[in-house]
């Protein structure tokens, strides 16, 4: 582990641009992400600092990229095993300077969404999770902007499935299950615009990708439209 923070560091911090130094750091890492179980020390690396040890934030940052890449390749229970950490990650206690999101907690929450999507089938039940751990903290804004990022990359690894997909009728009920959700995110973002109109860019991101398509491969869509987004027909739905 203290090999790969250090590649880490030379390559993004520490290194001179061009340098024999880099260059090495960054041979290194690509010979790292080739092994099919580095997302275990990736994981380790993110782990170890939501318990609180020192890992620097570029070490942090490939970390979140690399174990992101090898969710969809994983097996199913170690994309579990994956998907239930990073929600540890997201919400370990640490020192914070302001309530936004870290480039790495927005790299992670991306990955969170890559593992929601790979598990669909857990979703009914785990959202349920998703939502009361992010959110168990009322006092801080920082739960619900975390929760905002996740939501916001689902449709995008939703659209990534669909346009891999080898079983049309699989993903077909997969893209199916989280549009029954995006009504719920469409109350979500109006209620953090509310309350939290300071977080309006990450709401209105969330909106946004959520807002209506037509998924490759399975021809169907998804998403809201602009009927959904009518106060009236919002009101009727609920």
């Amino acid at each position: 582990m203290d090999e790969f923070i250090h590649c880490c560091d030379v390559l993004l911090v520490n290194g001179s641009a061009g340098s024999a130094a880099q260059r090495d750091a960054h041979d290194r890492l690509l010979r790292f992400q080739m092994d099919p179980t580095s997302w275990q020390l990736v994981l380790r690396v993110l782990m170890s600092s939501a318990a609180g040890a020192s890992v620097s934030e570029a070490a942090l940052f490939i970390a979140a990229r690399l174990l992101r890449s090898a969710i969809p390749v994983l097996d199913a229970p170690d994309q579990v095993h994956v998907r239930d950490h990073l929600l540890q990650f997201l919400c370990a206690d640490r020192p914070r300077t302001s309530a936004s999101v870290r480039p790495v907690e927005r790299l992670v929450c991306l990955a969170l969404a890559s593992a929601v999507v790979q598990i669909q089938q857990d979703w009914p039940s785990w959202k349920e999770r998703l939502h009361s751990t992010l959110l168990q903290n009322q006092a801080s804004p920082h739960g619900l902007l975390l929760l905002l990022e996740v939501l916001a990359g689902i449709p995008g690894e939703i659209y990534s499935q669909c346009s891999l997909a080898e079983s049309v009728p699989q993903v077909a009920t997969m893209v199916q299950a989280f549009q029954k959700d995006a009504i719920h995110v469409l109350h979500l973002v109006r209620d953090t615009l509310v309350s939290m109109p300071d977080a309006a860019f990450v709401a209105l991101t969330c909106l946004q990708n959520w807002g209506h398509d037509v998924m490759p491969v399975v021809e169907i869509e998804f998403g809201l439209c602009s009927v959904d987004l009518s106060e009236g027909y919002v009101q009727h739905r609920q």
